[in-house]
């Protein structure tokens, strides 16, 4: 290993050569791993994908090319932001590697809005594709730009928000099979839910220590629901039917 680190800039010079070209995509992704030495500088806490909090990590992010080829690797300290160990990768391509148009590829917490508008919008030669975050997806529902009817015929469709997106195209697509694997799975949290909560109906009916007054029952009724995550699924007012009796809180 300390071979290869003394010759890592000149392996990576390399390969950036072969391999990348002006115009071409490029992929950019990072992860972390715990840390059990004492030595390096870079060793802290930060955003657990290992779920090892005890521990503190290092994160590291690789570059590849369209192809999914390795090109360089980068080492950050444990509590580097995806969002900011992209921005140094974005000045390393530019600068290091002379690589001046490009698009660059990556998730929605690796390439966030703030990112885009600090590091690639506006800069001539950086294109970018990502996919939005909910609140994102949120304000193209609340503005009519995403209808059902435009997924109709085909299970992708283009448009444009100027005033939120300007000057982004933006592809909506439905997945059928991730569709109808989340509906099946909806419909078993729903079933799971009603089933626990005619326990909660059955406790308060009860002879003996029946579950009674508002705050019990509610309490008891938020836990099922908090339990399977389905209050976007239930009324406000946290009530239940079923066939014989019903709560209402």
């Amino acid at each position: 290993m300390d071979w290869l680190l003394e010759r890592q800039t000149r392996i990576e010079n390399k390969l950036a050569k072969t391999h990348l070209k002006d115009g071409m995509l490029i992929l950019f992704d990072v992860s972390s791993s715990f840390y059990m030495g004492k030595k390096s500088d870079l060793i802290t806490h930060g955003y657990r994908r290992n779920h090892r909090s005890d521990r503190p990590q290092i994160v590291y992010g690789l570059l590849c090319d369209s192809e999914g080829r390795p090109i360089a690797v980068e080492v950050f300290p444990g509590n580097t932001a995806d969002p900011n160990a992209f921005t140094s990768i974005v000045a390393q391509v530019r600068k290091r590697f002379g690589i001046t148009n490009l698009v660059f590829v990556g998730d929605r917490g690796m390439i966030a809005s703030k990112r885009i508008d600090e590091d690639l919008r506006d800069v001539e030669g950086l294109e970018w594709i990502s996919a939005l975050r909910s609140d994102g997806i949120r304000s193209l529902i609340d503005a009519g730009k995403i209808d059902r009817s435009l997924l109709d015929e085909k299970d992708l469709a283009e448009i444009t928000d100027d005033k939120n997106f300007p000057g982004e195209r933006l592809i909506v697509c439905r997945n059928p099979l991730l569709a109808d694997k989340r509906s099946r799975k909806r419909e078993e949290l729903l079933k799971a839910t009603e089933q626990d909560l005619d326990k909660v109906v059955a406790a308060t009916q009860r002879k003996s220590n029946p579950l009674h007054g508002e705050k019990e029952i509610g309490i008891a009724v938020g836990q099922v629901i908090g339990k399977h995550k389905m209050k976007k699924h239930m009324c406000s007012c946290a009530c239940w039917h079923n066939t014989s009796s019903s709560i209402c809180v």
